[in-house]
């Protein structure tokens, strides 16, 4: 449903050629690792001016950690979705020090794993696809990056999901905190 609704949204403004979805002004399509994408996220986080909605099965890639750390920092409300696994303290993710920071983060603990891979940037611009936001997608993996910029109805679609997910998850530190409470026992 959400791949149809997204095509029936775009589809005036796709150009498809021998079945291919090129870029026009509206959607873009990277595809690491011949493509790179972590410049391409940092420029569209550093552009956010008011809030961003990520939802994020791993988040490793350093340079999009630090470009949401800034973002924060200059005054742009910063909301992450994260599973639970993001919850380790051993350096390999962000999640605990953006927390950390400030940034609100809750921990999507109720499915097996939270898989969506999502940013929304100011209500209008929607980052999707397999890609997560990790070196290894970046470096290694066949990937696929989906942006659909100045889109806001499409961004509306994935909105109303992160709210949802958000509704059901539990605040990083409440998450931890539970998570500590039921290991002593």
């Amino acid at each position: 449903m959400l791949i149809f609704t997204l095509l029936h949204l775009c589809a005036e403004k796709l150009t498809i050629t021998n079945g291919i979805i090129a870029k026009t002004s509206q959607v873009e399509i990277l595809c690491p690792p011949k493509d790179q994408c972590f410049g391409r996220i940092v420029q569209l986080i550093d552009t956010a001016k008011k809030t961003i909605y990520m939802q994020a099965y791993q988040l490793t890639g350093k340079p999009i950690a630090e470009a949401l750390q800034r973002a924060y920092t200059r005054g742009v409300k910063v909301f992450i979705l994260a599973d639970k696994t993001q919850t380790c303290q051993t350096g390999y993710t962000f999640v605990p020090r953006l927390a950390e920071a400030g940034i609100s983060v809750k921990i999507d603990h109720r499915p097996a794993i939270a898989h969506c891979k999502i940013i929304i940037i100011d209500g209008k611009t929607t980052l999707t696809g397999s890609y997560n936001w990790t070196d290894g997608a970046e470096n290694r993996n066949s990937e696929n990056l989906v942006i659909i910029e100045n889109q806001p109805e499409v961004a509306t679609v994935y909105q109303k999901n992160w709210d949802a997910r958000s509704a059901v998850s539990k605040p990083y530190a409440d998450y931890i905190a539970e998570r500590a409470a039921k290991n002593k026992k």
